[in-house]
């Protein structure tokens, strides 16, 4: 398990969404702050270029 956003105290739920066409990636909104977060999908072989997988 890996921790996709520490900065704020909880999102108001998530959806998944593909943002950038061929990959699920994560959108989680925080009513609090106004924000949206958009986590990006980079794909299977670009984390284990980054050593994440």
């Amino acid at each position: 398990m890996h921790t996709i956003h520490s900065g704020t105290s909880g999102a108001d739920g998530i959806k998944l969404a593909d943002i950038n066409g061929g990959r699920l990636d994560i959108v989680a909104p925080f009513e609090e702050s106004g924000s949206v977060f958009v986590h990006i999908n980079p794909g299977k072989d670009e984390c284990k270029r980054l050593g994440q997988g």
